[in-house]
C-alpha cells in the first residue's frame, strides 16, 4: 500500500503516523483478512528488515484494535490474537496448530435467553477451541 495512504488511513484513525505504525499497518494490510499474534507480526517485522521491539508491535496492536482498525480474539488470559477482518464473524482456534480460522454468522445456530432482547445485544463473540 503507499506511504501516502497509509499515512492518511492513521490520521484518519487520529493515530499519529510514526514510522513504527506505518511499517506495521503496511505488513498487516499486505494480505487479505488474516489472523496473527504479536509474535507473528514481529517475525514478520525481522523478515521485512523492520526493527521493532516486541512492546511496540503490542502498543501499535492494541492502538490499531482501539481505533477499529484491526480486531481481538482473546485465545485465553494471557494469548490474545488479532484480525484484520473486522466485520461480525466468530472464531475456532486450534490448539494443536495454533492457528485461529473465521467461521461466519450463517454457519453456527445460536439463540439468546429469553431475558435477553436482541436490540440489546452490542456484540456477540464465539470462540471455539479444538
Amino acid at each position: 500500500m503507499p506511504y501516502e495512504k497509509i499515512k492518511n488511513i492513521l490520521r484518519q484513525s487520529n493515530l499519529r503516523p510514526t514510522k513504527q505504525r506505518i511499517a506495521i499497518f503496511d505488513i498487516l494490510f499486505r494480505q487479505e483478512n488474516w489472523h496473527f499474534s504479536a509474535d507473528i507480526v514481529e517475525k514478520k517485522c525481522s523478515e521485512s528488515g523492520v526493527k521493532i521491539s516486541a512492546g511496540t508491535i503490542y502498543n501499535v496492536l492494541n492502538d490499531f484494535y482501539a481505533k477499529g482498525l484491526i480486531s481481538k480474539v482473546m485465545i485465553d488470559d494471557d494469548r490474545s490474537w488479532f484480525d484484520t477482518n473486522i466485520s461480525d464473524h466468530f472464531h475456532v482456534y486450534d490448539t494443536k496448530d495454533r492457528k485461529l480460522y473465521d467461521v461466519e454468522p450463517e454457519d453456527i445456530d445460536i439463540s439468546l435467553p429469553k431475558s435477553i432482547k436482541e436490540d440489546d445485544v452490542k456484540k456477540v463473540e464465539i470462540l471455539i477451541k479444538v
